[in-house]
């Protein structure tokens, strides 16, 4: 879901600014069975450690905002 919106402004006969906005907002997720397990090796023996943490679980939320400008003229008018 989401929505956008925009306007335009003629500031001389030739020239026209344009500017919009909108926000695009995804389906929340939600995992709880990952398999994904954090590695821990010990940066000066290289040793692993055995315990590992699984990771991924939880809710996942995103969204995008977007923006832009425009301006614009015509030649030869």
């Amino acid at each position: 879901a989401g929505y956008g919106t925009g306007v335009a402004w003629k500031l001389t006969e030739a020239i026209s600014l344009d500017a919009s906005f909108g926000q695009i907002f995804f389906e929340t997720t939600e995992v709880i069975d990952s398999l994904t397990e954090a590695v821990m090796v010990n940066a000066i023996s290289g040793e692993i450690e055995e315990d590992a943490t699984v990771v991924g679980n939880g809710v996942y939320e995103s969204g995008v905002t977007l923006g832009g400008l425009g301006l614009s003229w015509s030649f030869g008018q």
